[in-house]
């Protein structure tokens, strides 16, 4: 049958729970709106696409990290709004949408902003990719792309050598990086997918460490 559920955005640092979208009312791509006595902000938004930085405040925030004042001092703003780390956006309902963390926005030599979170989730809408990573590499932007090896398999010929795989699979990912192309804007395009051959190394949250694989991250 059916499972109900509903969507929703926190951290620890706020016990956890920010938003919340009830089963009756949600909105597509929306953790929800802020739980009862907290408030949202956007610092800092860009002016075409209102993003920025996400701020909340509420009795649900932490006072600060356990003897780090310095931490504490850079994670609120001088009035007392607590900086998340995430970047995102509210529509005229108050309904929250997330693009992505603030240190892993890249900022193109044109000036605009590409959150890489936004085109991987593009990438792994795809049927051939199980995991993707996107960032810069010499002024251009790359996709490091896990494919589905197992669904690759289940549509092979077992008659098939490794050159011959090799072609098939170098033509999907390509096929892939032109199609998610067509749905992004020129300045964040992808230039270049490179094949992963294993799964990325993630976070004890499922996340992948973009430490081990970005330049400079």
């Amino acid at each position: 049958g059916h499972i109900p559920y509903c969507c929703g955005y926190g951290l620890s640092e706020c016990s956890p729970l920010v938003t919340f979208s009830s089963m009756e009312k949600q909105q597509m791509g929306s953790p929800g709106h802020a739980i009862t006595d907290v408030s949202l902000k956007i610092m800092d938004p860009e002016p075409e696409t209102g993003i920025g930085e996400l701020c909340v405040k509420g009795p649900n925030v932490m006072k600060g990290y356990y003897r780090d004042e310095e931490a504490t001092r850079r994670s609120f703003t001088a009035d007392g709004w607590f900086i998340t780390g995430d970047r995102g956006y509210l529509d005229e309902d108050g309904y929250l949408f997330i693009t992505g963390r603030s240190k892993n926005v890249i900022v193109c030599s044109s000036g605009e902003n590409i959150y890489p979170e936004a085109v991987e989730a593009k990438l792994i809408e795809s049927i051939y990719v199980e995991e993707a990573l996107v960032h810069m590499m010499d002024d251009r932007l790359v996709a490091r792309v896990f494919p589905n090896y197992t669904y690759l398999e289940s549509i092979g010929n077992g008659d098939r050598d490794e050159a011959d795989i090799s072609t098939d699979l170098s033509k999907i990912l390509e096929d892939v990086r032109v199609e998610v192309n067509n749905k992004l804007p020129s300045y964040s395009r992808i230039a270049r997918i490179i094949e992963q051959p294993s799964p990325f190394m993630k976070t004890p949250t499922n996340k992948i460490k973009r430490a081990e694989y970005v330049p400079d991250y």
